[in-house]
């Protein structure tokens, strides 16, 4: 198989299960579901598969970095959902405060990583994610249904186009054929 569809594959399957499972979290932190843990245990699963395919790239102590921000934006998006349930405007602020920052942080550990990515192409890209996670968490909090499939919907497209974004900045800097 080609190498460079692997990857693109790969790296598109690994936003998209960011996307999911942080969608699954909201679903059952705002629906009050007994499954909290296990789906919490299963997205912060996440982090450490991006972490091991980064590895073989950009070593184990990059790699990890780029997993412990994924871990920060996940712990922050949990935040913001209790914050949302509870109504907690201050919060809530508070808290998107810190996940722009964590994500213009791993937008700046990207650009460090692969001089074929750019920090601004990816905080652009990072921000468009949270904005949608959130959009997501509040119209699901609200009981807007059908809006919120609406935002998932676009959020999945926008993790895709993050997957191959990564995969084809890896496949420029290390020119894999």
């Amino acid at each position: 198989m080609n190498r460079q569809y692997v990857l693109l594959a790969e790296f598109g399957r690994l936003w998209r299960s960011l996307a999911e499972w942080t969608r699954n979290y909201i679903v059952s932190c705002t629906g009050n579901l007994p499954d909290i843990e296990a789906v919490s245990a299963r997205l912060y699963r996440v982090p450490y598969e991006f972490e091991t395919r980064l590895t073989p790239f950009y070593g184990a102590v990059q790699a990890e970095s780029f997993r412990r921000l994924l871990d920060a934006q996940i712990g922050l998006t949990q935040e913001l959902c209790e914050a949302v349930k509870a109504g907690d405007l201050n919060s809530v602020a508070r808290i998107n405060d810190e996940l722009y920052r964590n994500a213009d942080s791993l937008s700046r550990l990207c650009e460090c990583l692969n001089l074929c990515w750019n920090a601004a192409k990816w905080r652009c890209m990072l921000h468009e994610f949270l904005r949608l996670t959130e959009n997501m968490l509040i119209e699901r909090a609200a009981g807007r249904y059908a809006a919120e499939i609406e935002t998932y919907d676009a959020l999945l497209r926008q993790a895709s186009l993050m997957g191959d974004y990564m995969a084809c900045g890896i496949i420029r800097q290390f020119n894999i054929k």
